[in-house]
């Protein structure tokens, strides 16, 4: 199954758009919403929003910053969502690993997670577990700092533990691969036997820091294209989440939602 991202209510409209031009039905069986820019609705608005686009939704989250809230802000944040997974009933709430601050500074952008340490982790994610009454799916990270062995073994940890679920990125994973800091190989191994929800968006070089980065504001890339192939092939993929975050062009957009329907039939 392939389905957008879809980042907020404006939205909406540029979606039916990229649908239609991509030859595809205006209105899809689910659609993925970024929460952060929908937790401001109350949750009977929210769900009726979502009709409009989809039957069902996904929810993602970017910005919860679960890890690294005090307990009673974590508790507000978490209620909210709990209210938004009661009125909709997403078909999953997916989150990230990640670090928003260092030494008790914020930091302009997520970094990757250390993959250390897996007790508060673990209490945190299973916190939000109770909240929400489904397991919680983490994405992987596009690594730039650490080797994506060290980030499997963490999740494979963390998993066990709590019952928590994967959010597969297939272009983060070859971003991972670009920066030498882990082949695809590695995540082949790693999701044998599984059939995750996965992401597909783009990646951009960073001469400042001589490293690949997700982006999601470019095409699609042949190497990724290519790496869907593979992991479909592996029986890895149970549905594709497009994303598309900025230079929203409804042509190029259009054009790789053609691109992956084709892989994914």
């Amino acid at each position: 199954m392939l389905t957008l991202n879809v980042n907020s209510l404006q939205d909406f409209a540029l979606s039916r758009s990229v649908l239609e031009a991509a030859g595809l039905a205006a209105r899809l069986p689910a659609v993925e919403i970024l929460w952060d820019n929908f937790c401001h609705l109350q949750a009977e608005a929210l769900a009726q929003h979502l009709l409009v686009i989809a039957d069902r939704a996904s929810f993602h989250v970017m910005w919860s910053r679960f890890l690294e809230r005090d307990q009673s802000s974590l508790e507000e944040l978490l209620e909210r969502l709990s209210s938004h997974v009661r009125a909709v009933k997403p078909i999953t709430v997916s989150e990230h690993l990640c670090r928003f601050t260092s030494g008790g500074l914020n930091l302009p952008e997520p970094c990757e997670h250390s993959y250390d340490d897996l007790d508060h982790t673990s209490r945190r994610v299973e916190a939000y577990q109770r909240a929400i009454g489904m397991p919680l799916l983490l994405e992987n990270f596009a690594s730039n700092e650490q080797r994506a062995e060290k980030q499997i073994a963490f999740l494979e940890r963390l998993m066990a533990r709590t019952g928590c679920g994967l959010l597969f990125d297939i272009s983060n994973a070859v971003v991972g691969s670009l920066n030498q800091l882990g082949d695809l190989d590695v995540w082949l191994q790693f999701l044998v036997g599984k059939c995750v929800p996965c992401h597909v968006g783009s990646y951009a070089h960073n001469p400042a820091t001589a490293l690949f980065q997700d982006t999601h504001a470019t095409d699609v890339s042949a190497l990724t294209l290519g790496a869907v192939d593979r992991f479909r092939a592996a029986g890895c993929i149970a549905s594709v989440s497009y994303e598309r975050d900025a230079n929203k062009d409804v042509g190029a957009m259009a054009h790789d939602l053609r691109q992956l329907t084709e892989r994914l039939k």
